[in-house]
């Protein structure tokens, strides 16, 4: 009986290592794929930076980052499905690196949610988006 239990054991030692082993590349390519995207989302920054596009004021690094993680590269991917050859770089260059244009003359106007001439009290204010319709085109 010992020695059943000894090679039941050793089989099961020698699945563990063999799936761990399994394992190890498939986390070192993610690794170096999430790598590889910084690199290239701290290219692009760069380069809005070089351009004058992105400054500290409208967007950081780490902004921009988590930005191209989780919403451009990603449609980028599906971009780029119908559209091959065109680079991630020009994706992003061609939507001025997500930051409005504002031309000479325009007079962005800036909405603040919470306004300090608000009459609006209770303990659903917070959920409130806006004290009245919106007047114009879209």
């Amino acid at each position: 009986m010992k020695k059943r239990f000894f090679s039941y054991q050793f089989l099961f030692s020698l699945l563990l290592v063999s799936l761990l082993c399994i394992n190890i590349p498939v986390v070192l390519a993610d690794s170096n794929e999430s790598i590889q995207q910084k690199n290239v989302f701290d290219q692009v920054y760069d380069l809005g930076r070089s351009k004058g596009i992105l400054n500290d004021q409208n967007m950081s690094k780490e902004y921009f980052e988590k930005l191209c993680s989780n919403v451009l590269f990603p449609d980028y991917l599906s971009y780029s499905q119908n559209n091959p050859g065109v680079s991630f770089q020009e994706y992003v260059s061609d939507d001025n690196f997500e930051v409005p244009k504002v031309e000479k003359g325009d007079h962005p106007t800036e909405v603040n949610a919470r306004t300090t001439s608000s009459k609006l009290s209770g303990p659903f204010v917070n959920f409130i988006s806006a004290k009245s319709g919106y007047s114009g085109s879209v």
